[in-house]
């Protein structure tokens, strides 16, 4: 068989894959199988991204996550009427100073729902148990990639991993400043900004199935998520 035709195996890998295919009644492959598409599906462009705020909502909406827009004034107060229709009793929220701006623990705390703020520094199993207690988890994002529509959030001691993922709903505020194109940009910035203890991308709620391909919602992460975009003042 011609280079060209095996595709740079050697003999020894050819007969080895002409036995599978025998034992499997199926022809030996001995052309290049075709490639419509070029590239990493997932790193646009950002002459080619469009409207990156749009693309996102769409994009985030199809992986079963929930969405709105607000004004910065009207963003408290939204998470405090999110709240109270998921029956939210305790939230746990990052030590970020834009939640502190927006005013999220007043409105909280006067629909009748407790706060916790994860402080980098607090005692950890006071922390955790918090966590563990909590209905919603409250953070920021550091960016948001339009395509694929996931959320992107940067560990720390002021933001930790476990605010997003331990308890069963999640609920991240967006300024749409920080909505880029794709996940080329973010790991541009990352990089930029230096290392993390991690970053991790959430694309809608926590889904896993089994072999028999039952689908079951939250049970390696929160079953609920909601991006609220806040735009500016």
């Amino acid at each position: 068989m011609s280079e060209e035709r095996s595709f740079g195996r050697t003999e020894e890998e050819l007969r080895f894959l002409a036995r599978v295919a025998n034992a499997l009644g199926r022809e030996v492959e001995t052309s290049p199988p075709e490639q419509p598409v070029r590239g990493v599906r997932g790193l646009p462009t950002p002459e080619a991204a469009g409207n990156s705020l749009e693309q996102f909502l769409a994009n985030w909406r199809a992986v079963g996550g929930e969405a709105d827009v607000v004004r910065a004034r009207e963003a408290a107060g939204r998470v405090a009427e999110i709240a109270r229709e998921w029956g939210v009793g305790r939230v746990v929220r990052w030590n970020d100073p834009l939640l502190d701006e927006l005013g999220l623990n007043p409105a909280l705390q006067a629909a009748g729902i407790s706060v916790y703020v994860w402080r980098a520094g607090a005692n950890r199993d006071e922390a955790i148990r918090e966590v563990d207690r909590a209905d919603l988890g409250v953070t920021t994002v550091h960016w948001v990639a339009a395509e694929p529509g996931s959320l992107a959030l940067l560990s720390g001691g002021d933001t930790p991993r476990a605010v997003s993922l331990l308890p069963p709903a999640h609920l991240a505020l967006v300024p749409a400043s920080r909505v880029v194109p794709g996940l080329t940009a973010i790991m541009r910035e990352a990089a930029l900004r230096g290392l993390s203890a991690s970053l991790n991308f959430i694309t809608g709620p926590s889904r896993t199935a089994d072999i028999e391909m039952e689908l079951t919602v939250g049970v390696h992460g929160p079953g609920r998520v909601y991006a609220l975009l806040v735009e500016d003042r």
